[in-house]
């Protein structure tokens, strides 16, 4: 039996030559093609990890925490010996340059927000004075109504009492002349008594159309009233909506700024604006909006009075300040004198001549 000394027939060779193909195989899916260093082998770099943080929010991970994920470098020597790691802070100026970095853009940002409910604040200063204004002016407006209603019906009670008065001395006056020529009983005193009801039901009559017709521009005043404080109502609205877009829009323009930066300084954290945006929105929101209840408890106070509340008050008035009963009371013993004076006082004041006389001639 020979011996087959042919290299193609030994199963050892091409066995080797297999592992040999898959090596090779290997290293040229490996990241793409290598790249030549001084002629010699080729460098493969692995790819950092993907896992980019956000500043101050939630990851999938929980509170992202400061420290570059960038995975760990390597290289191969170029005389084929042990891979050497690299340092993912070298391009930060080392581990105590990128915890700097990282400090101050959060301190940043913590003065975004700060700045932000300073100014709220501050707004909600002048926001509260708006209200107060508005709450004066609508109590001042209701003033006004409510005193006219009462001047209404003051002039109403004394209109109609002028008139009783006036056809009862009339009637009166007429009875008295009518007795005195004995005509106390013939029709005349019934004609008398005819004429002055019909001028008490027409003066009357014109006092209650007067008074009908102030009521009519009483409620033109109270409707035009409450259109002015639902309007007055929503311009506050809109003026606290304004407001708050004002600092909201300032501070988003701060964060965006500030999260350029970040990514010119190529760190793998970033800031997520529109999140950040509704939160500073939210609080500063909340920082006005604590007004909004006294603008609703100040309004609930102010309402118009009740037709007998300002009837009341018009009697009221309509009896203050009226001379009493015995005023003018006079003694009709001679010589008639000053009130409280002499032998003959009287209770009337003051005392004249009779019309047409002059004591210089009397």
């Amino acid at each position: 039996m020979g011996l087959n000394l042919n290299p193609a027939n030994w199963s050892i060779v091409n066995s080797v030559q297999d592992k040999l193909g898959q090596i090779n195989n290997a290293a040229n899916s490996f990241q793409g093609s290598g790249q030549a260093v001084n002629g010699g082998a080729p460098v493969y770099t692995t790819s950092p990890k993907s896992n980019t943080g956000v500043l101050g929010a939630q990851t999938g991970t929980g509170i992202y925490s400061p420290g570059p994920q960038l995975g760990n470098q390597f290289k191969t020597n170029v005389d084929g010996g042990a891979a050497a790691k690299v340092d993912p802070y070298a391009k930060y100026g080392g581990a105590s340059a990128y915890n700097s970095l990282m400090s101050s853009f959060g301190n940043q940002k913590n003065n975004i927000f700060g700045t932000a409910n300073d100014a709220a604040e501050n707004s909600g200063i002048g926001y509260k004075n708006s209200i107060l204004d508005f709450v004066d002016q609508l109590r001042s407006g209701q003033g006004q109504i409510d005193e006219r209603g009462i001047q209404a019906d003051l002039a109403k009670k004394q209109g109609v009492n002028s008139i009783l008065d006036m056809v009862g001395r009339g009637i009166r006056s007429g009875g008295v002349l009518l007795a005195n020529k004995n005509a106390g009983d013939s029709s005349a005193a019934g004609a008398i008594a005819q004429a002055y009801g019909d001028v008490g039901r027409r003066e009357l009559s014109g006092v209650g159309n007067q008074y009908e017709q102030e009521q009519r521009a009483i409620q033109m005043s109270q409707d035009e009233l409450a259109q002015q404080q639902a309007s007055g109502q929503r311009k506050l609205g809109d003026s606290k909506t304004q407001i708050v877009n004002n600092i909201v829009s300032e501070a988003r323009n701060s964060l965006a700024a500030l999260d350029a930066q970040i990514a010119q300084a190529d760190l793998p954290t970033r800031i997520a604006i529109e999140q950040e945006k509704n939160s500073i929105k939210d609080s500063v929101m909340g920082k006005l909006s604590q007004y909004d209840s006294l603008l609703a408890q100040e309004t609930s106070k102010i309402a118009p009075k009740s037709a007998e509340q300002r009837r009341a008050e018009a009697y009221e008035l309509a009896n203050s300040g009226v001379a009493a009963d015995n005023s003018f009371n006079f003694s009709n013993e001679a010589p008639v004198q000053f009130q409280q004076t002499g032998p003959f006082a009287g209770d009337l004041p003051l005392f004249s001549l009779p019309r047409g006389r002059d004591e210089r001639t009397a």
